[in-house]
């Protein structure tokens, strides 16, 4: 039975069509940075203008998403996740025809607010429609979505960087009928959860330590910052040691499509064994791993890439279930805070490691992840470990029933 209650979940049509919609949002917004050496070269952009174009997407979508949170909380999920499917992908066909550094920031900033208007209210929703299986359902939505977190520098290498800038645009071909599959699904659970979302006060345990709070941020914003500058910096570091733009995107699809298998995996090992040895062992293979990564030469790179990718995506789901328990009457809104914290920083880290990539070359900026990664490993040695039985109890006889609404959706 309690194998059956998990695969139903692969059935479960609303919850795959966010997937869906996670996988368009993402691929719009890891498109981007494989143009940035066409905008470096039309624009006439410094590595530190650059690097605030991710500061900038970053910045707008992490500070919107605790907003939209409290909206979707009110109101539902179904036409702001619709919408920001579709904003998404206008602002980056916006990208390939703008002619100022100014122009695109604003819609770069648009593209931000679409990405954070979408990622809160989808694992809130996600992780009801799981009802006992939480932790499971976020790992399916990440999954599906990590299709298109990862197909996005292969496909804008291979497909869209031949059209030029212009072929930006042509991501509005997947974002018009997945925003409308969206908008029908999501009409059924929007009736049935909103004002229902709120996991009991037990679920979490007793109130977390803030040692254990800090702590969970730290590893929360530390994984961000290693993605998001490895993913802004690749391109730019193998398009200087004279490597082809094809060659980053393919490099790093490998990256990002080995995050969902980490997130399943480590969703999974942390029901088993715990959140701390999960996150601990992640972050200090981390560390050695990035390192080898930046260092590789080329092709040599695709190992170090896998191996990195899964450990990004390995404490995702973690981190990610227990900040929505810290919050539990505000799942939508606890998600957007901790998706938006580790933005946040994130994106101001990449800003940094654009000043000491002018200052010092890329190389040595990117080594500064390695001692992030090992600064998270110590911080996962607060966070809040197991939840205590009378909470597993709690959290399964909730699921019960909201598992029974969430079955209502498969087949859709």
């Amino acid at each position: 039975m309690r194998g059956d209650g998990q695969l139903s979940l692969l059935r479960n049509g609303p919850l795959l069509a966010l997937g869906l919609g996670h996988a368009v949002v993402d691929l719009c917004a890891n498109t981007l940075p494989v143009f940035y050496p066409l905008l470096a070269g039309a624009l006439g952009l410094s590595y530190g203008s650059v690097a605030a174009l991710t500061t900038v997407q970053t910045a707008c979508s992490s500070i919107s998403q605790p907003l939209f949170g409290w909206v979707s909380d009110r109101f539902g999920s179904r036409w702001l996740a619709s919408l920001s499917i579709l904003s998404a992908a206008a602002a980056l066909a916006l990208v390939g025809i703008q002619h100022s550094y100014p122009a695109l920031l604003l819609i770069v900033a648009l593209l931000g607010l679409s990405v954070g208007a979408f990622h809160p209210q989808g694992a809130k929703t996600a992780a009801l429609l799981g009802g006992r299986w939480r932790t499971t359902a976020l790992s399916v939505y990440m999954v599906v979505a990590n299709v298109g977190l990862s197909a996005g520098p292969l496909l804008a290498a291979t497909v869209l960087m031949p059209a030029g800038l212009r072929g930006t645009a042509l991501l509005l071909i997947p974002a018009v009928p997945v925003g409308v599959l969206l908008f029908r699904a999501l009409g059924p659970v929007d009736r049935r959860l909103v004002g229902k979302e709120a996991m009991p006060v037990g679920v979490g345990g007793a109130p977390l330590a803030r040692l254990g709070v800090a702590a969970l941020v730290v590893t929360i914003v530390v994984r961000s910052w290693v993605e998001y500058g490895l993913l802004a910096f690749i391109p730019l570091l193998y398009a200087a040691r004279g490597e082809t733009a094809d060659l980053a995107g393919r490099i790093l699809f490998l990256l990002l499509i080995m995050e969902g298998t980490g997130s399943l995996v480590g969703g999974l090992l942390a029901d088993r064994v715990g959140r701390r040895p999960v996150l601990l062992v992640s972050f200090l293979l981390m560390a050695p791993l990035t390192h080898l990564f930046v260092a590789a030469p080329g092709g040599d790179a695709a190992l170090p890439a896998l191996a990195v990718g899964f450990l990004l995506g390995t404490p995702l789901t973690v981190t990610l279930a227990a900040a929505q328990e810290i919050v539990p009457a505000r799942m939508g809104m606890a998600s957007g805070l901790a998706i938006s914290a580790g933005m946040i920083v994130g994106g101001v880290g990449v800003s940094l490691q654009g000043i000491l990539a002018d200052m010092y070359g890329l190389e040595s900026s990117l080594g500064l992840l390695v001692a992030v990664a090992l600064a998270a490993a110590i911080a996962s040695l607060a966070v809040a470990g197991r939840r205590r039985p009378a909470a597993k109890r709690a959290l399964a006889g909730d699921g019960a029933a909201a598992g029974g609404q969430g079955r209502g959706g498969t087949g859709m």
